[in-house]
């Protein structure tokens, strides 16, 4: 994602089938230095009977928010996203497609975790990367 000369630069893997939890966790940073994080999950809201201003400021920052998400997402995946009107419906279609709590796979992330091992070729620190990872895809 490109930014303005005032922001900061925001540079991270594009969502694809195989890196959502390291891409939620960097596009949440960029939310949360952003300050965009509270609209996407709900917490801020337009108050009732709000001022042009109001609605005008809220309107811009939850635009960013969805534009920040959409755009850090491969085009083969922006199918999910296409259809959303806010940050917050785009970051819930997303996580919700990719956190699947199906019995299904829990058993494929389950297995992948008995079938790990360390090989010649990795290092211990890659290795437990991967473990971690799988540990989030359970956890979540």
């Amino acid at each position: 994602m490109s930014s303005t000369s005032d922001e900061t630069s925001f540079k991270t893997k594009k969502l694809n089938s195989d890196n959502f939890h390291s891409w939620k966790f960097n596009v949440k940073m960029y939310l949360i230095g952003r300050d965009l994080w509270d609209i996407v999950q709900g917490k801020e809201v337009l108050p009732d009977n709000p001022t042009d201003k109001q609605r005008s400021d809220f309107r811009k920052r939850d635009q960013q928010s969805w534009s920040s998400i959409c755009l850090s997402i491969e085009e083969g995946l922006q199918i999910y996203v296409r259809s959303c009107n806010s940050g917050k419906e785009a970051w819930d279609t997303v996580c919700s497609h990719f956190e699947e709590k199906t019995l299904s796979k829990k058993i494929f992330w389950r297995r992948k975790l008995y079938e790990i091992r360390l090989n010649k070729s990795s290092t211990m620190e890659s290795h437990i990367n991967e473990l971690k990872t799988i540990s989030e895809h359970l956890e979540a």
